[in-house]
């Protein structure tokens, strides 16, 4: 009876220390969403355009075979509890050469350096009010059908001032209202801000970058759910239109606690322990009672 009773908390402690978490791990980026994300578990899909041409492109665009660099086809998220990391990536679409456009590159031409672009096409250079912006919103209070009031922006701010340190000026900031979630980088969020992996280029053509301590967010429940929308463009690329993609729930898939393969072993031992002690008992049992 001494046994059994130590078994039992015994085999509770092992699954505790024996089980680790299964499912979204790191990501290794390499600037393309698709390949970075596709062979990940555990990842959520926010769609985007459905056609790239809906970003209202000029002709002279879409006549020389190529997508705007503003284009989002979706945005990728996953989460990596074991060191609460979002990894997040912005995904353009291939054009009809069968090249990616390079997020940022507003006439799809594969440069951002402004006059070589089709005349009156307006400005392609780096920087200008140029941002591409994910915002993050809990579940409005008392209905986690509508978002909430946004908490959390990440990405380059249209408003230059605003930038961080990171590359281009990425950075991880509280939301501070104002008439669009490109303008509204309020205080960084220093612990927080993780990196954006690429300086968007033919190389890395899409947008990646990590937040840190993603569960210490203003507001925002990984467990629970949470909301998610985007804006890509600029107002000074005259001949291209933005992508504004709406907010979206998200539940990000949460890993299992799968346990070790020793401790399914030390399970399967003790276990069998156990039911030779019950079969030990019933037969001293019966030989006690002359059966």
């Amino acid at each position: 009876m001494v046994l059994q009773r130590l078994l039992y908390p015994g085999l509770a402690l092992l699954v505790l220390v024996g089980a680790r978490p299964a499912g979204a791990a790191a990501i290794t980026f390499t600037g393309n969403v698709a390949n970075d994300f596709g062979s990940t578990s555990g990842v959520f899909d926010v769609p985007g355009l459905s056609n790239p041409l809906d970003i209202g492109q000029s002709s002279a665009i879409t006549n020389a075979g190529d997508i705007s660099g503003w284009a989002i086809k979706d945005i990728a998220l996953s989460y990596d509890k074991t060191t609460d990391t979002m990894y997040v990536g912005v995904e353009t679409f291939t054009n009809s050469h069968g090249v990616k456009s390079i997020a940022g590159d507003a006439y799809g031409s594969g440069t951002e350096t402004g006059t070589d672009n089709p005349p009156n096409f307006g400005v392609n250079t780096p920087g200008s009010d140029k941002s591409i912006t994910v915002a993050f919103a809990p579940d409005s209070p008392g209905n986690s059908n509508q978002p909430g009031t946004p908490t959390v922006v990440a990405g380059v701010p249209a408003n230059k001032s605003a930038n961080g340190s990171g590359i281009d000026g990425f950075t991880v900031a509280n939301y501070a209202a104002s008439s669009a979630i490109q303008t509204s980088f309020g205080s960084t969020l220093i612990n927080n801000t993780g990196a954006l992996a690429f300086n968007p280029n033919a190389a890395h053509p899409d947008f990646e970058f990590t937040i840190t301590n993603f569960s210490h967010l203003p507001g925002i429940s990984v467990s629970k759910g949470f909301w998610v929308a985007a804006y890509a463009g600029s107002l000074k690329d005259v001949s291209v239109g933005e992508t504004y993609i709406d907010f979206t729930r998200v539940i990000v898939p949460q890993p299992q606690e799968i346990p070790e393969p020793a401790t399914v072993l030390a399970w399967s031992v003790l276990a069998g322990a156990v039911a030779c002690g019950r079969i030990r008992r019933k037969a001293a049992a019966r030989f006690a009672r002359g059966k």
